[in-house]
């Protein structure tokens, strides 16, 4: 009995022990919230749920998974942009015959001029809670173009405008709506006509929003804030007057000397409203990915100075120099742009740091922007065109810092 009791005791001991050298497996770590390179694809293991945020999160001088709650980020861009403007006709081919002026029957216009310059954009960015990006940008931009018609020479066959029988005349440049000497019912004209358009622009936006996987490979980025804008722009027209009579009332018939003049058009305003739009990126293998942006603003837009100011066309009648002025001239008006390029990242520094680098060729439209033509045509007429559009597009070049 003694004997069984102690091989019993024998195998439970054996047996305890067996057990106790097995290993027993661990419990697994926790693993931080964090851990996951946002900005890049989402790894397959990533259960749905709501849409994860996607902005680029560095962690805070560590290598071990561990990120701060915030990070900071620079940009600089490069921009080389067309801009251009409607409504700035200069002129129009036209015949001097007898004093008197009249239209060709296969009239030729010359607009103003436009190409591109170059510019550039400052922003910095703040990643809050891992989730949400606050970003404000600057844009600098400035452009000077220069027109120059050619002149005319010989003579021209003019038909039916202003008489219905065809005369042969000088050929000159019937000048549009830029000289107010022109109220009285007949335009000026000339031998050659040149224009300087300049435009001044400076932007500033500040907005917040949330980049999420819309996909694996598909990040969505809405956004909202305000958009304030400063538009200077300025228009010189120079013409060299051809030698004629001024026929129109109310004044009395008088002579134009064949001399230079210019009209001088200036418009400054300041806008700021809101602004909404969303930029969406597809993400291609090596850190590579196609982007495009899209977003409008509603702007209330004040004109401080809207100016006209111009050469006496004779010194017999209507010495002049006649002088325009409207201030403090309100408005609503809406703008748009929109993007698609491409660009590249990656972090670095045990992703300490992210950089990034992209090219876009963008689009951006002003309506009802060009309030100095439209000044000038309501005082010739008192029944001016509804202001023109100021548009821009071209290449911008963006490099990124996160840190």
């Amino acid at each position: 009995m003694k004997a069984g009791a102690t091989l019993l005791n024998a195998i439970l001991l054996a047996s305890t022990s067996l057990f106790a050298a097995k290993k027993q497996p661990e419990p697994p770590a926790p693993q931080p919230k964090c851990c996951i390179p946002q900005g890049e694809p989402l790894p397959c293991c990533i259960c749905p749920s709501f849409n994860a945020p996607a902005a680029i999160n560095v962690n805070y001088k560590t290598c071990n998974c561990m990120c701060s709650d915030w990070n900071a980020n620079v940009n600089f861009s490069f921009i080389y942009w067309y801009a251009g403007e409607d409504g700035l006709k200069l002129a129009s081919t036209g015949a001097l015959n007898g004093g008197v002026l009249y239209y060709n029957e296969n009239i030729q216009t010359v607009n103003q001029d436009f190409d591109y310059k170059p510019g550039f954009k400052v922003g910095l960015g703040l990643i809050w809670a891992h989730e949400w990006e606050f970003r404000a940008e600057y844009t600098w931009y400035r452009a000077r173009n220069v027109t120059h018609s050619g002149s005319l020479s010989g003579t021209v066959l003019t038909g039916g405008i202003p008489t219905t029988t065809a005369a042969n005349g000088t050929a000159v440049w019937v000048v549009d709506d830029w000289f107010l000497a022109g109220a009285g019912g007949q335009a000026l004209s000339g031998s050659d006509v040149a224009s300087v358009w300049r435009l001044n622009m400076d932007l500033i936006d500040g907005v917040a929003g949330r980049p999420f996987y819309q996909g694996r490979r598909v990040i969505v980025s809405p956004y909202g804030g305000l958009r304030a804008a400063l538009i200077r722009q300025s228009m010189t027209v120079s013409l060299t007057e051809a030698t004629g009579l001024f026929t129109g009332a109310p004044f009395a018939v008088g002579t134009i000397p064949s001399q230079p003049i210019k009209s001088h058009n200036f418009s400054n305003s300041w806008a700021i409203g809101p602004r909404f739009g969303a930029n969406c990126e597809f993400l291609l293998p090596l850190g590579m990915r196609l982007e495009g942006d899209l977003a409008a603003s509603i702007l209330y837009t004040k004109y401080t100075s809207l100016k006209h100011r111009e050469d006496n066309a004779s010194t017999s009648f209507n010495t002049g120099p006649f002088t325009s002025q409207i201030d403090d001239y309100s408005s609503v008006r809406p703008e748009a742009d929109c993007s698609l390029g491409f660009g590249w990242g990656t972090y670095f520094g045990c992703r300490d740091y992210h950089i990034d680098f992209s090219a876009k060729y963008e689009f951006m439209i002003f309506w009802a922007q060009n309030m100095i033509r439209s000044a000038l045509d309501d005082t010739l007429t008192g029944t001016g065109p509804s202001p023109s559009n100021l548009y821009l597009h071209g290449l911008t070049l963006n490099g990124r810092f996160d840190f």
